[in-house]
C-alpha cells in the first residue's frame, strides 16, 4: 500500500514471505486484535502463502503466568491464523543472584600499575584491543586469556563471576535498582587505586564493556548477562548545524532545515541534545561497509546513529 515499500514485493512469490513477527502481542486484544487478525489473513491470501509455510512469532514481556499458557496459545492462534499450543510459548528462567555468581576471589584487585590513559576507548585501533587492555585492569597483565576467541570469552565470564568488582556492582544494583551511570560508578570508588581515583566512571564503563563481551559456559555464544545502557536524547526539532572542521574553529552555523540552501562542500546534519549532560551532537545514519554520510534530515530521524 505504501509506494516506497513496493520494490520489496516486485519479485514476490507464494514462498517469499517466511517470517511474521508481531511485537507487544498482548496489546492486540478486542477490536485491535480482530483488525490485526484480519490484516494477517488478507496478507496471506494476497501472497498465496502455502499452508503452514509462514513462521509466526509474537513477543511480549507481559504475556501472563504459567497457568495461562493454554489461553495464550489460543489467543496467538486466533491472531496469526496458525496453530499454537502451550509448547509454542517460550518464557524465561531467571537465575538467582547468589546462584549466578561464584565465590569472590579477593586476590583480584584492580591493577595499581594500570595507566589511566588506557581507559579511553578512542586510543585503540580495534574494539578487541580496548577490551584486552581492560582485562589487564581487572585481572592483571598476565591474565592469559585470548578474549578474541569463543573459549577466551567464556573464560572471561567465568573469571568475572569471581571478581569482587562485579559482586560490588551487582549488590549495588540489587539494592538501588536502575540508576544513572555516575551513581553506579560511586560504588567502585573505594576499590580504586590512587592512580585511578578520579576515573570511577571510566572504570565502570570498562567493567560493563567486559560484561557485554563475556559469554556463558553452557554453550557456544551463550549470553553472559543481559546488559542495557540507555542514552536519552532529544531532537532540536528541524534545527540543523554545519559539520565543521575543529582545526578551523569555525562557528557551527545553525539553520532551520526548511531554509537550508547548502553550498558546495558543506555538510549539514540534524542536532540532538543529551537529556542528562545537555551535550549537543550531530545526527546521521551510515550503512555497513560505507563511509557515506546521509545529510537528509528526514531519513536521519527515521533510524538514528549518533556521533559527536
Amino acid at each position: 500500500m505504501r509506494p516506497k515499500d513496493q520494490p520489496l514485493w516486485v519479485k514476490k512469490a507464494p514462498e517469499t514471505l517466511r517470517y511474521l513477527v508481531v511485537d507487544e502481542l498482548h496489546t492486540f486484544d478486542g477490536a485491535q486484535g480482530a483488525d490485526l487478525g484480519m490484516l494477517i489473513r488478507r496478507l496471506k491470501a494476497r501472497l498465496s502463502v502455502p499452508k503452514n509455510h509462514l513462521i509466526c512469532a509474537g513477543t511480549s514481556a507481559t504475556l501472563g503466568s504459567d497457568n495461562q499458557m493454554e489461553d495464550l496459545a489460543r489467543f496467538a492462534s486466533d491472531i496469526f491464523d496458525t496453530r499454537f499450543d502451550r509448547h509454542s510459548i517460550i518464557g524465561e528462567t531467571r537465575q538467582a543472584y547468589d546462584d549466578f555468581l561464584d565465590l569472590v576471589d579477593f586476590s583480584l584487585l584492580l591493577n595499581p600499575a594500570f595507566n589511566a590513559e588506557k581507559l579511553n576507548p578512542s586510543l585503540y585501533p580495534t574494539l578487541i584491543d580496548y577490551l584486552d587492555a581492560q582485562t589487564s585492569l581487572f585481572f592483571g597483565d598476565d591474565h592469559g586469556m585470548d578474549i578474541s576467541t569463543d573459549t577466551g570469552r567464556q573464560e572471561l565470564g567465568t573469571r568475572l563471576k569471581q571478581s569482587p568488582d562485579l559482586h560490588t556492582v551487582l549488590q549495588y544494583l540489587k539494592k538501588h535498582g536502575l540508576c544513572p551511570l555516575q551513581q553506579l560508578s560511586s560504588c567502585l570508588q573505594k576499590r580504586l587505586p590512587i592512580s585511578l581515583n578520579n576515573y570511577a566512571t571510566e572504570v565502570t564503563i570498562s567493567l560493563l564493556s567486559l560484561l557485554a563481551h563475556a559469554r556463558g559456559s553452557n554453550y557456544k555464544q551463550e549470553p553472559f548477562l543481559t546488559l542495557r545502557i540507555q542514552l536519552w536524547a532529544r531532537e532540536l526539532r528541524r534545527i540543523i548545524g554545519r559539520l565543521g572542521d575543529d582545526s578551523t574553529r569555525a562557528p557551527v552555523n545553525l539553520q532551520f532545515s526548511d531554509d537550508l540552501k547548502p553550498k558546495e562542500g558543506e555538510v549539514f546534519l540534524p542536532l540532538i541534545q543529551c537529556n542528562e549532560c545537555h551535550s549537543t551532537a550531530w545526527l546521521t545514519r551510515t550503512d555497513d561497509n560505507s563511509s557515506h554520510i546521509d545529510q537528509g534530515p528526514e531519513k536521519n530521524l527515521q533510524r538514528l546513529f549518533l556521533f559527536g
